[in-house]
């Protein structure tokens, strides 16, 4: 009777210990999976945008070139039409500069006059790294969040081509301005 009794302690013990263990396992896990997604998101967080009136400025504050999309709506000014919204490509921003992009050029690729519109705005950025992640960086907050958003039709449509024909960032009425101190 005694020797149950020091058994079922035992394994009531060694129940405790195992469940301990688990918690501890566990804990570590989302640990891990949190510093892997702050790692993942290094890149994507060195890279902001914001609006001026007439212009998209992008700051890329990264060591590494990073390629840029632009989540954009439109809204045409005779009110007929609804909202459009169109992911475009706006390029690879260099390491350590700052841009600013005029929305005409914006509209000139979408093959949108500026004068008919009401409204041409970003909404988003999204940031594609070289190890394929992306993360999409909402203008408004300012949040960054993992993006799952497919960019192939935003990467092959020839229409988000700037005037002279080649991608946005590239055109000279692009503005590039080196940040000091950047990238460390």
């Amino acid at each position: 009777m005694l020797a149950a009794v020091v058994a079922a302690a035992g394994l009531g013990v060694t129940a405790w210990g195992t469940l301990v263990a688990a918690e501890v396992a566990n804990d570590q896990l989302k640990q891990s999976q949190q510093q892997a997604e702050a790692d993942a998101r290094q890149l994507a967080s060195r890279v902001s945008a914001w609006e001026g009136r007439t212009d998209l400025f992008i700051a890329n504050r990264s060591p590494d070139p990073t390629r840029i999309f632009a989540r954009v709506y439109m809204e045409k000014s005779d009110g007929l039409d609804p909202r459009e919204e169109r992911i475009v490509l706006l390029g690879t921003a260099p390491p350590c500069t700052r841009l600013q992009m005029p929305y005409k050029l914006l509209g000139d690729a979408l093959k949108q006059s500026v004068d008919d519109l009401y409204a041409l705005r970003a909404e988003s950025i999204i940031v594609r790294e070289a190890s394929g992640d992306q993360w999409e960086r909402n203008l408004t907050e300012g949040n960054l969040s993992a993006s799952g958003e497919s960019l192939l039709g935003a990467e092959i449509m020839g229409h988000h081509l700037g005037p002279n024909g080649t991608v946005l960032l590239l055109e000279s009425s692009v503005t590039t301005i080196d940040l000091e101190g950047c990238g460390s």
